[in-house]
């Protein structure tokens, strides 16, 4: 007597769905909207699909049980089209980073320069010192700048490799 269970899924099938033997001899093409495919043989099985990345599409059948599992589907053109937001975001908050960090060096380098220029001529210390003051000022702007767009370029980037790892890329 064959050893044959079922396989239910938690949400209806999109199209294009196959179920896969361990040994990848076996295809079955899930009709779309299904939530159950019935009388698979005992054993190993995952879900695939050339349209969609499939999370959690492993299961085993059991005989005359009807195994429940609840896949993760995500189309592969939505996360191609995702992935590359992440990337032009990140992209765009590393140039900010760039820039504000390449400002508040420049800051930096104008007060110094200012700075050096003190003489014993009193009459232009007070202009100096006044412009020293308002490069001052915009230091701690720019620093703020620089931190806060680090962890946003962290998580963008983040998720852009993610989404390059389930594309295989």
């Amino acid at each position: 007597m064959p050893q044959i269970g079922d396989v239910a899924f938690a949400k209806p099938m999109p199209a294009n769905i196959v179920i896969v033997s361990s040994d990848s001899e076996t295809r079955f093409l899930i009709d779309e909207g299904a939530l159950e495919y019935y009388e698979l043989s005992a054993g190993l099985y995952s879900l695939e699909s050339d349209q969609y990345i499939i999370h959690n599409g492993d299961f085993r059948i059991h005989h005359r049980r009807t195994s429940h599992i609840k896949p993760e589907l995500h189309e592969i053109a939505l996360i191609e089209k995702q992935m590359k937001g992440f990337k032009l975001k990140r992209n765009i908050l590393i140039g900010f980073l760039v820039v504000s960090a390449g400002y508040r060096g420049y800051l930096q380098y104008e007060s110094e320069n200012i700075y050096r220029e003190y003489g014993d001529d009193i009459s232009d210390s007070d202009i100096r010192h006044t412009r020293i003051e308002e490069l001052d000022r915009l230091k701690p702007i720019f620093d703020g700048i620089s931190v806060f767009t680090v962890f946003p370029v962290i998580y963008y980037h983040a998720k852009y490799l993610q989404m390059k790892r389930w594309l295989g890329q």
